[in-house]
């Protein structure tokens, strides 16, 4: 499946106001397709950062992708919209992988779809990569795409095992994608566990950890490296509908205790719309001997588009 020509919505003095080579990148803007400016950006280190910005900026590089039925996709529910909409179903995704590095291999893809309430799964074969080709494809009739930290690793690891064409396509779905992570990464600065955040809001606790889930996988234990994925899975979409519904999410800290994380106005945000934020105003790392670095969540997508 194609991926079509992203449709440009272009405002001069925001993207100014965006980047410090705003005259600049206003006339690359202009003159080559975004997908273009990514690949010339990718040769200089000063571009990448005024290119990622622009690129990311949805209120002036609006991504459609073709509409389908319903009758398509059990994931596909309605248009897709800019922003975390009450009628929308959303749709999380959850990969268990061999490990934390890039190369290393991505074993199950997991889709759970809060309209059915159920999962469906991508197992890998061992032989090759065609459970992550078939995980795009079901991302991409997906209408609001939710994760947990899925624009910085999930994602990553997809695009690294596939070929250039799909890789791109796993980009595109990082971007347009609801990372909550990101987005409570981007609200204080540093970052927080999903068990913290599933103990605190649902009551949950997830089935084990990334660590055991590797090693249960070695050991022939499939199944229920399958089934950890999609209660994780699980687990995200809950969270992301709480938060949608009540305009707030608890989690417990390092030292137990239970606090609230207010969402901004409007809910959630695109992961594309929260780097922006990001490179706008950035939250408060000043009191942090290594603060995380928030904004670097996507520029793995600079190596493929």
């Amino acid at each position: 499946m194609r991926v079509p020509s992203p449709t440009r919505v272009f405002d001069e003095d925001a993207v100014s106001e965006v980047t410090r080579g705003g005259d600049v990148a206003v006339r690359l803007f202009r003159a080559a397709n975004p997908a273009i400016i990514f690949t010339l950006a990718s040769r200089a280190w000063h571009w990448r950062r005024i290119c990622l910005a622009c690129f990311t900026h949805v209120a002036h590089v609006k991504y459609e992708f073709p509409a389908r039925t319903r009758s398509e996709s059990p994931h596909t529910t309605q248009s897709a919209a800019s922003g975390a909409e009450v009628g929308v179903m959303p749709v999380a995704l959850d990969c268990e992988t061999g490990g934390l590095a890039p190369t290393d291999p991505v074993h199950v893809v997991s889709l759970y779809d809060s309209r059915s309430g159920k999962a469906s799964s991508f197992v890998s074969s061992g032989k090759c990569e065609a459970h992550l080709i078939r995980a795009i494809d079901a991302c991409e009739m997906c209408d609001q795409l939710v994760t947990f930290n899925g624009t910085a690793f999930d994602f990553r690891l997809i695009a690294h095992h596939v070929q250039q064409r799909d890789a791109r396509r796993a980009c595109m779905l990082a971007i347009r994608s609801y990372d909550v992570l990101l987005d409570f990464a981007v609200c204080n600065g540093y970052r927080s566990s999903l068990e913290s955040f599933a103990t605190a809001t649902l009551n949950e606790s997830k089935s084990m950890d990334g660590a055991t889930a590797v090693a249960m996988w070695d050991a022939g234990e499939h199944t229920k490296v399958r089934e950890y994925c999609e209660h994780d899975a699980a687990i995200t979409c809950k969270l992301f509908e709480h938060g949608k519904r009540w305009g707030r999410l608890w989690r417990h800290t390092a030292k137990g205790r239970r606090v609230v994380w207010a969402l901004r106005p409007g809910g959630m945000r695109t992961a594309a719309a929260a780097i922006a934020d990001w490179t706008r105003a950035p939250a408060d790392q000043s009191w942090m001997d290594d603060p995380p670095r928030v904004a670097d969540a996507a520029d793995w997508t600079l190596d493929y588009l």
